[in-house]
């Protein structure tokens, strides 16, 4: 779990050794998530000596069934154009939930696979299998809305960018920032209220592997603000910048406290 959040403050365990992550802050793409979850599992391996699968996709259940596909040590990507095909032939004892008792059911019914399903309402299958019709209708077509829940105090709010070619000039770097500004701004606008932003950073990975971060104090944060970090976290360097990111650091949430009745 360290290692994930390594990657992610978006981690939502689901046992020991399995969880969800959110890495959209990180990756444009899903050509960027799997190369992330790559180096996780070079880094589990490594540093702990055992083998992880992973599931890449679009939401939550297809990257769970990615993520079984090629079991103990293997990686599977659901890419948007391939979903329609991978689902019509998933067999539906795969959708979480599915067990025995609800297997037999579905298989009376002549339900094999998730395309098999398209063929009755949300309402039908809403009156034989209760709430859970609502969830099996959803699934079969791929959707998932569910987001990741964060199962520990969020610590930062950052957005990164791996570029395809080395930024090469300070000029070039400024020119990126106001897009990364414009998608951290969206990530705070959906931060909860309590959050209080105490610290902005910029990171910067140059094209020979070295990363710093410069960070600074404060609670309002623009995209001029982060211009004159970038400058400073870019003299650090090389000159050929691989990856940049903006974030902030956030304060400690107040303790909940409830006053206690006298009598």
């Amino acid at each position: 779990m360290a290692i994930f959040h390594d990657f992610t403050d978006l981690v939502e365990p689901l046992s020991l050794d399995e969880a969800f992550l959110d890495v959209s802050a990180c990756c444009a793409s899903l050509q960027d998530a799997t190369a992330v979850a790559e180096q996780i599992r070079a880094r589990v391996n490594r540093e702990l000596g055992i083998t992880v699968s992973a599931g890449i996709a679009a939401n939550k259940f297809l990257a769970k069934v990615a993520s079984d596909w090629h079991k103990p040590d293997g990686l599977f990507v659901v890419a948007r154009e391939a979903e329609s095909k991978f689902l019509a032939e998933l067999p539906v004892r795969c959708i979480p939930g599915v067990g025995k008792v609800t297997s037999d059911q579905l298989q009376f019914m002549g339900v094999i696979k998730c395309e098999d399903l398209h063929r009755y309402s949300q309402c039908e299958l809403e009156s034989r299998f209760g709430r859970f019709g609502a969830r099996l209708f959803a699934f079969s077509r791929g959707k998932d809305d569910r987001a990741v829940k964060v199962s520990r105090e969020r610590k930062s709010i950052s957005v990164e960018q791996t570029y395809s070619r080395d930024i090469l000039t300070l000029t070039e770097c400024e020119s990126a920032l106001p897009e990364l500004w414009q998608r951290l701004s969206v990530r705070l606008a959906k931060a909860p209220a309590i959050a209080q932003i105490k610290k902005g950073f910029v990171k910067i990975k140059f094209s020979d592997f070295s990363q710093t971060t410069l960070e600074r104090g404060g609670d309002q944060w623009s995209v001029e603000d982060f211009r004159g970090l970038l400058a400073l976290a870019y003299a650090r360097g090389n000159g050929q910048v691989r990856l940049m990111g903006l974030g902030v650091r956030l304060a400690p949430a107040a303790p909940q406290v409830e006053q206690i009745a006298l009598l």
